[in-house]
């Protein structure tokens, strides 16, 4: 369950700020944005909707699971799905842990800045979240693995649909999800080290 309920919460934190970075952009003059962007939109309205609704049909909910075509264990793993969705605006701890999601989200925003900028590209920061924010909420679809050969694909169209060079997405793109992989590969040996050598030593 904890799992789960943090990979929803990352998705969220995702969400907000895509949401926020559309919306910035759509009221300052560009309110003719590409269909991807709209129905990223339209995605976040439905997603923050869900869990309410959930949360008030949940018994119905959970009824309906009882009686499915499933195996015990399926029908445990979708009560779980549905108690966590039922609940996750509602939790105490919730606030700050979106917060710190879209901290994160933010920091992943001021990579993809830095890259642009030494590519010498000036792209406003909040196209930039627009972009890189929408391709992760594409990556979550189970196509590939990580999003691997899509991602920078996605990333130079929805750069190029608000009216930059799709070429130097691209190239931005390649960079910075490069950067992403070596991160993920050297957090293991990172995170085995930090285990050993916090690891109290036996007296001699």
């Amino acid at each position: 369950k904890i799992l789960i309920r943090e990979r929803f919460i990352g998705l969220y934190g995702y969400l907000i700020v895509f949401f926020s970075a559309w919306l910035f952009i759509y009221i300052s003059g560009q309110p003719h944005l590409a269909a991807p962007y709209m129905w990223g939109a339209a995605l976040v309205i439905c997603a923050f909707v869900a869990p309410i609704g959930i949360r008030i049909l949940s018994p119905v909910v959970r009824k309906t699971i009882l009686h499915m075509p499933f195996s015990e264990e399926s029908k445990a793993r979708l009560s779980s799905w549905v108690d966590i969705l039922a609940n996750i605006f509602f939790a105490k701890d919730t606030p700050k842990l979106l917060l710190m999601s879209v901290a994160g989200t933010l920091l992943w925003v001021t990579a993809i800045k830095a890259v642009a900028l030494g590519f010498g590209l000036p792209t406003p920061f909040v196209e930039l979240a627009a972009v890189g924010t929408l391709v992760e909420v594409i990556r979550i679809i189970p196509m590939t693995i990580q999003g691997i050969g899509i991602r920078e694909g996605v990333f130079a169209y929805l750069f190029g649909a608000l009216g930059h060079n799709s070429n130097q997405g691209y190239a931005i793109g390649i960079m910075i999800y490069l950067a992403l992989s070596v991160a993920i590969v050297l957090t293991g040996p990172i995170g085995t080290l930090l285990g050993y050598f916090s690891k109290p030593r036996k007296a001699a």
